[in-house]
């Protein structure tokens, strides 16, 4: 763990522990959620992951890092986040996976980018409230479900851009901690965000 995620993690003493949930958008391989998992025991993890070779690799990587208590309290979704709208939350998209770096699944790889090695892989892409939902987490507190997020990290490789618009504002003010990365990347100057 480098310094800049044990000050991270020192900074979330108040959000994680008993009762408490966070949610991994972008999990890669499983090591952020190792990490929180080892450093507060008693955090509910839901982890979403949406390259089935990554969501393979972290289910090898928990489960021979993790005992068995740990692991129960790990939901890990095989998913991606997208823009999707009430009628139609089950699309489709080609995302690049590229082996030799496991932990950079991504949409927006420009074709000249693309390696020899690298694989396009077929992602199903779902809102956010359906994969909290299918892991009986909420965004909101609808009267029903105490289950709330307490801590969203995105490391998604640009999925942000769909995913936090896509939140209402009561959806966004229940998150109290947002973390993660803004992933320019490759994008064109032409298609970044105006703010």
């Amino acid at each position: 763990i480098n310094n800049e995620l044990q000050d991270t993690l020192k900074s979330l003493e108040q959000s994680l522990g008993a009762g408490k949930r966070f949610v991994d958008i972008g999990s890669g391989m499983g090591l952020t959620t190792m990490v929180i998992s080892q450093q507060y025991p008693e955090t509910e993890i839901v982890s979403v992951e949406p390259a089935s070779p990554n969501w393979i690799l972290q289910q090898l990587n928990l489960r021979c890092n993790l005992d068995k208590p740990a692991m129960s309290k790990i939901k890990v979704v095989l998913a991606g986040v997208g823009p999707n709208t009430d009628d139609e939350d089950n699309m489709m998209a080609k995302l690049m996976w590229r082996p030799s770096s496991t932990t950079s699944t991504r949409s927006w790889t420009p074709a000249e980018e693309f390696g020899s090695h690298d694989i396009e892989l077929l992602v199903r892409l779902r809102r956010l409230r359906s994969i909290l939902a299918e892991a009986d987490v909420s965004i909101t507190n609808n009267g029903s479900s105490p289950n709330m997020v307490d801590v969203l990290n995105l490391d998604c490789q640009g999925c942000e851009y769909n995913l936090i618009p896509a939140l209402s504002d009561e959806e966004f003010d229940a998150i109290p901690n947002v973390m993660g990365y803004v992933h320019w990347g490759y994008m064109p100057e032409s298609k970044l965000p105006s703010s």
